[in-house]
């Protein structure tokens, strides 16, 4: 009879091992999440677990920066004349009043114009001008031409002046407050709805009774921005006449996708059979 028992042990033993290993496949495995699981004496059972859902948005907001510096020609002038600097700040404040007609979509930053002491590659003392003028834009779809319309009009002021210069020309794409509000909203629908799901199978695979206890979110909601970056350094105006059709900015925004992310952490609730 005892190797009746022996017999009867080592089934036991096998379908103890047995179950542990199809609880590894059909749940631990099958979730690619991290999950911390834990019993007590009550036939209680905690898992706690994060859960994580993305999707890709198309983006609202375009924001553009240029910047108004000096051309080379200047920034190897040691002196010029009264009629010279009053000229370059006209150029300057015609910028800004255009600017400031467009104040809807653009602003500017104060501008610096003045003399300054540099060094060359050869260690030369030598001195020029320098001049820094910022303009940031945010736009949508709706007002891209009045933007185009804007810059047609400051290159013409710029392309054509042998003192001024673009440097810097980049953009981004970005999200609304109210459609970053309004994705939130929909990734945290699908983490509910992914949680729910690992509900149910935790309670078909345990064989137990499991509900979701807490959902807590583990950081926030984070997007890229794509970014580019147009260097112009030539103050050639039959070269940079043309430099908008190297790159549709319009179309890289029709195309264009943000992609979101939400991390959440699940803990479920077990009470096994």
């Amino acid at each position: 009879m005892r190797w009746i028992k022996f017999i009867g042990i080592a089934c036991i033993v096998l379908c103890l091992f047995a179950g542990g290993i199809a609880f590894d496949i059909f749940v631990v495995q099958k979730f690619a999440y991290k999950n911390v699981i834990e019993s007590n004496q009550s036939n209680q059972i905690e898992i706690s677990q994060s859960v994580e859902t993305s999707q890709n948005v198309k983006p609202d907001l375009l924001q553009m920066e240029i910047s108004i510096v000096e051309s080379k020609t200047l920034g190897a002038t040691s002196a010029l004349t009264e009629s010279q600097r009053e000229h370059i700040t006209k150029k300057l404040d015609s910028i800004i009043t255009l600017t400031q007609a467009n104040n809807d979509i653009c602003k500017y930053s104060p501008y610096t114009f003045g003399p300054v002491e540099f060094y060359n590659y050869q260690n030369e003392k030598k001195a020029g001008y320098n001049i820094y003028l910022n303009i940031k834009c945010k736009i949508q779809e709706t007002t891209y031409k009045q933007y185009e319309e804007l810059m047609s009009q400051i290159k013409k002021l710029v392309y054509q002046d042998e003192w001024l210069d673009f440097r810097n020309y980049s953009f981004n794409f970005s999200l609304s407050d109210s459609i970053q509000k309004a994705q939130e909203v929909t990734l945290r629908e699908q983490i509910i709805k992914q949680a729910n799901m690992l509900k149910d199978e935790y309670s078909k695979n345990l064989n137990a009774q499991c509900h979701i206890a807490n959902m807590s979110l583990h950081g926030n909601t984070m997007y890229a921005m794509e970014r580019k970056n147009l260097d112009y350094v030539a103050n050639d105006f039959t070269e940079k006449k043309t430099i908008d059709s190297q790159i549709n900015i319009k179309n890289i925004m029709e195309s264009a996708v943000i992609p979101l992310s939400l991390h959440m952490n699940v803990k479920f609730a077990c009470q096994t059979h």
